[in-house]
């Protein structure tokens, strides 16, 4: 390959990497979220993938009991609400998106769940609603294996 050459593989290879980190990352971003809801929502897991708790009071187990909700971990699940509002956004300016709850209701319930869980597990609070060590990972690999994947598509063009 020329100099000529070389030069255009490495600014075609930064307008690319550019231009598509904040869809590779809004992408990924969504997987963690799906991720994260199924730890949190499905297998009742905090962010240690240990178990958020048990359901200690039979009020509330047969409160779950009949709507058909499972009762033999605490899930988090009830209504739906506090599932459908923890959601990912990408930032425009910025390659990085963010999660969160999209709205305040939602918000103070997920810091309060925390909080609770936390008391009843002989804590001030159990972390929950961040990512566990085994989904930045899976994240991490996944965000690399897309960059890798978009430069080796650039090389082959240039060869």
């Amino acid at each position: 390959m020329t100099a000529d050459g070389l030069i255009s593989l490495l600014n075609t290879l930064k307008i690319e990497v550019a231009s598509e980190s904040s869809v590779i990352i809004g992408k990924e971003a969504k997987l963690l979220e799906e991720d994260m809801k199924k730890r949190i929502f499905e297998k009742g897991l905090n962010s240690f993938d240990s178990s958020i708790g048990v359901y200690m009071s039979s009020k509330w187990v047969d409160k779950r009991a009949a709507r058909g909700l499972q009762t033999g971990f605490v899930d988090l699940k009830f209504s739906g609400e506090l599932r459908q509002s923890f959601t990912t956004k990408n930032k425009s300016t910025k390659n990085e998106a963010t999660l969160f709850f999209s709205d305040s209701k939602n918000a103070e319930k997920a810091n309060d769940q925390e909080i609770l869980q936390g008391l009843k597990a002989g804590t001030d609070r159990m972390d929950i609603f961040d990512p566990s060590k085994k989904e930045i990972d899976k994240l991490t690999q996944s965000v690399e294996n897309s960059l890798d994947k978009l430069v080796e598509d650039i090389f082959t063009k240039f060869q």
